[in-house]
Order: C-alpha cells, then sequence, then structure tokens
C-alpha cells in the first residue's frame, strides 16, 4: 500500500515525466537494456562493445619521462594484465584438453577399424571344391 500512497502523493508533482507514468499512476518499469553510444559502430569494427575495456587509452600509460624510462603501472593496468594471463592460461589449458581429446577419438578409431578388419579375417571360411 505504501507504493499506491507515494503513486497518489508523486502524481501531482510528475510534471514533465507524464510519459514515465501509466494511468493508474504507477511508473512504468523500462525492461529493455540500454545500448551505449556508439556501441553498434564499435562492433561492428572488431572493437570493445564499451570503450574503455581495452585500447590504447585504457592499456598504455598516461604519461612519459623525458629521458624515456619506462612509466611504472597503474593498478588497472595490473590487474588487466594478470586478468589476461590467467584467461591466456586457461585457454592454453583447454586447448591441450581439445588436442587430447582428438588424438584420443582417433587412437580409438583406428582401434575399432583394426578390431573389424580383425573380425573380418577371423570369419569362417567358405568350403572349397578340390
Amino acid at each position: 500500500m505504501a507504493c499506491l500512497k507515494c503513486a497518489s502523493l508523486l502524481k501531482s508533482c510528475k510534471g514533465v515525466q507524464d510519459s514515465l507514468w501509466n494511468a493508474t499512476g504507477l511508473r512504468w518499469f523500462q525492461t529493455s537494456v540500454p545500448v551505449t553510444v556508439g556501441q553498434q559502430w564499435r562492433l561492428e569494427r572488431g572493437q570493445a562493445a564499451n570503450n574503455t575495456r581495452y585500447g590504447p587509452l585504457t592499456d598504455m600509460p598516461d604519461y612519459s619521462y623525458i629521458d624515456g624510462r619506462p612509466t611504472p603501472l597503474s593498478k588497472g593496468q595490473v590487474r588487466r594484465r594478470w586478468k589476461r594471463i590467467g584467461i591466456a592460461k586457461r585457454i592454453k589449458l583447454l586447448v591441450g584438453e581439445m588436442n587430447e581429446a582428438r588424438e584420443n577419438y582417433a587412437l580409438k578409431q583406428k582401434k575399432e577399424e583394426k578390431q573389424k578388419e580383425e573380425a573380418v579375417t577371423r570369419r569362417l571360411k567358405p568350403k572349397t571344391d578340390q
């Protein structure tokens, strides 16, 4: 009931936001996910959907020294590097498992073929007239 009381109190204050209120005075809920500006354009070009995920502005240092020495990494850069290292290790592990599964499957197929050939050679031979 508190929501209806709030709705009746706010009904007089809705002003410009008429599109947000339905006929009963209750607020509409938005159920769709908003698309960020330029997201589709970036995705079509193979870039990140969010401009702060990766790229030169995110991955490169914010400043550089005049004498050319390297700048220290920020906490975010270190965190992203460790995350990417973890992802790379996981990919390497999964690819290794896939290769192992392929090899096992190929060995299994060869073994089954060999068993079929042996079964054919062990069959009873027909009698011959001699």
